[in-house]
């Protein structure tokens, strides 16, 4: 961009930047931009200049905070020239490289009448955007208008030609691809191609064909080409990971680590997946990582307390929930989760307390009702609790374990018939939940309807069949009802099963 120099001080910081970011020192291309914006702050070639540095070094790895204010810094430049397509380009390009594609289209759309000339690289960046919508048609067009206006761009010519080869349009695929390697496309390009076409002629249904299959079959192919491509393992990890192949997702993820160390987003994205499969000690792991990469990510600590929890290291969990609150105290499900922590513990009101915070922050928590309602269902506030359960059930009518949750607290009570309701809401929800049938045997037992209730029992069992507790429930109604043998049977069998209760 030409403009007149206001501060030549600023300007040779300005220039040092640039020469820092062809050597891709970027970091310290970032500190000397920064000190041209801080002595001339109304140049916008400095805040864009900031903001595409802060926008990429962010972006890299994985830091959501700094690619905010690399956002920020991009507004400026857009605020104090607002003619200048630059800077809002580079604004709808980190949408997009930040996995927002359809905000990209509606900020790229919305550029002002006078703000131009459109160049090449919006063009290619709105086609990008279309093309990740799978709004095919758009994007080809987006990306013809970019050949147009710079007919040379291989990477545009290659994006054509296989947009036009998934659109069907043979004549266009195989002109940009000439194209392409007239202006010195890479020879690998070919195989990949020739990959895309047969890979569209298989039949509909066969192993390969629909989304998820197209995305890591392409992924294949490039890791065939280049076996040191890190992105390409990352896209094909997010297709298995979509399609619910957690396995083959996390071993991809560890082929773009070990190719990228240093990315605390994928560290996040694998700690996930190992949540999925139910591996805590590598969620931790995981998350400890991301937090060496960015000691204030509260996400991060959030997570990893939530693992600890799950390994019911309490303490740990504790501490890392804690340090999530304090750099966001407005996470809501960070107290929730800290109040659960208490209440495993025993300190109910330690637990009350974050709950208390948790609904405040959020009321509409159904999870902070219910674990709100199980703290004072153990320190014996029976009235409370139904009300916290009530109100879950109000915001999350179709969860059944808060309809359990209800009925326990009723039979608590002594209110039999309200708690025989609850469990019948539950088990309407949950057909298979052994632990509301008895429950609701239990209800029907001092109620003495003992026909029901060993019909409950019976239920129970059949459910989960090593419920020692289930089974001698069973065996004492048994007995209750002149079954001598078949109660000693179940109270033989629960035995067996770890439950033993010489004090019916």
């Amino acid at each position: 961009k030409d403009w007149d120099v206001g501060s030549p001080e600023a300007y040779a910081h300005y220039r040092r930047s640039q020469e820092l970011q062809m050597q891709g020192k970027l970091h310290e291309a970032l500190a000397e931009v920064e000190i041209a914006a801080r002595l001339d702050p109304l140049d916008p070639a400095n805040h864009f200049t900031l903001g595409s540095v802060k926008t990429g070094i962010g972006i890299g790895r994985g830091d959501a905070a700094l690619v905010r204010e690399g956002l920020d810094a991009l507004w400026l430049a857009v605020a104090l020239d607002s003619k200048w397509i630059v800077p809002w380009t580079e604004i709808g390009s980190t949408l997009l490289h930040t996995g927002r594609p359809e905000e990209t289209v509606a900020h790229l759309r919305s550029v002002k009448p006078d703000c131009g000339p459109l160049d090449a690289h919006y063009y290619r960046t709105l086609g990008s955007a279309y093309w990740k919508l799978d709004r095919l048609s758009e994007a080809l067009a987006a990306f013809e208008k970019a050949i147009e206006l710079d007919p040379e761009e291989t990477s545009a010519l290659v994006a054509a030609s296989e947009i036009a080869l998934w659109s069907g349009d043979k004549e266009k695929h195989r002109r940009y691809h000439r194209m392409a390697h007239h202006y010195g496309a890479e020879e690998d390009t070919d195989a990949l191609m020739e990959f895309l076409r047969q890979f569209r002629q298989e039949e509909p249904g066969k192993a390969g064909s629909g989304s998820y299959q197209r995305k890591i079959a392409i992924g294949d192919a490039v890791i065939r080409l280049n076996p040191e491509d890190a992105d390409a393992y990352l896209a094909r990890g997010l297709a298995h990971f979509e399609n619910g192949k957690e396995d083959l997702a996390v071993a991809d993820l560890d082929s773009f680590l070990r190719l990228n160390p240093d990315h605390g987003g994928i560290y996040h994205l694998r700690g996930t997946l190992h949540a999925r499969i139910g591996r805590w000690d590598r969620v931790t792991a995981d998350m400890t990582e991301a937090i060496r990469l960015d000691p204030e990510d509260g996400t991060a600590y959030y997570d990893r307390g939530l693992a600890h929890g799950e390994m019911d290291a309490l303490d740990l969990a504790l501490a890392d929930l804690s340090e999530a609150i304090r750099l966001d105290h407005q996470h809501s499900d960070a107290y929730r989760a800290r109040g659960d922590c208490h209440r495993y513990k025993g300190e109910y009101s330690e637990a009350i307390a974050d709950f208390d915070t948790a609904l405040r922050l959020d009321p509409e928590n159904a999870a902070a009702h219910l674990g709100r309602g199980a703290a004072y269902r153990m320190k014996g506030d029976l009235d409370e609790a139904i009300m916290d359960y009530s109100a879950a059930i109000k915001i999350e009518p179709e969860d059944h374990l808060a309809h359990r949750f209800r009925g326990d607290a009723h039979l608590a009570k002594g209110d039999y018939d309200l708690a025989i309701h609850d469990f019948t809401s539950a088990l309407k929800l949950s057909p298979d939940d052994s632990v509301a049938y008895r429950s609701r045997g239990d209800a029907n037992l001092f109620k003495e309807q003992f026909e029901t209730a060993l019909q409950d029992f019976e239920a129970a069992v059949k459910a989960d069949p090593k419920s020692g507790i289930a089974v001698y429930a069973r065996g004492l109604t048994r007995q209750v009802l002149g079954d001598a043998s078949g109660a000693e049977e179940d109270f033989r069998l629960a035995r067996e099963l770890g439950y033993d209760d010489q004090d019916p």
